[in-house]
């Protein structure tokens, strides 16, 4: 992964992706390496259909992993939108933060306590 991160940081996506690539075919069992290289694709490359498929087999090794579902459900969401934005990584450290409405709540008046 060092590898990957040091060719990235010199321009040089195309070493970083074969990185990867290298680490998932040296460690095929760990869906850590699959992750790995589906975020590239999706960050990196802007390719979230590559990124969907390298996602997969990490899903499979490890189906209980809420970042592998997070990194699933991004990308599907990406494929689904009509004219997608550029991919953002999704952060594992950062909560989403909630949005405040647009406008206030209605207000409740009270009731009237004039009598007639």
């Amino acid at each position: 992964f060092d590898l990957a991160v040091i060719e990235t940081a010199a321009g040089d996506r195309l070493a970083a992706h074969r990185a990867l690539d290298r680490a998932v075919r040296r460690q095929p069992a760990n869906p850590q390496t699959w992750t790995r290289l589906a975020e590239f694709d999706y960050t990196q490359l802007n390719n979230p259909t590559a990124a969907l498929n390298n996602l997969r087999p990490a899903l499979y090794l490890d189906p209980r992993s809420y970042q592998v579902e997070g990194e699933v459900l991004a990308v599907v969401r990406r494929l689904a939108m009509p004219n997608p934005p550029p991919a953002t990584a999704p952060s594992a450290t950062t909560p989403p933060t909630a949005t405040p409405p647009t406008t206030a709540p209605p207000t409740a008046t009270p009731p009237s306590t004039a009598t007639p």
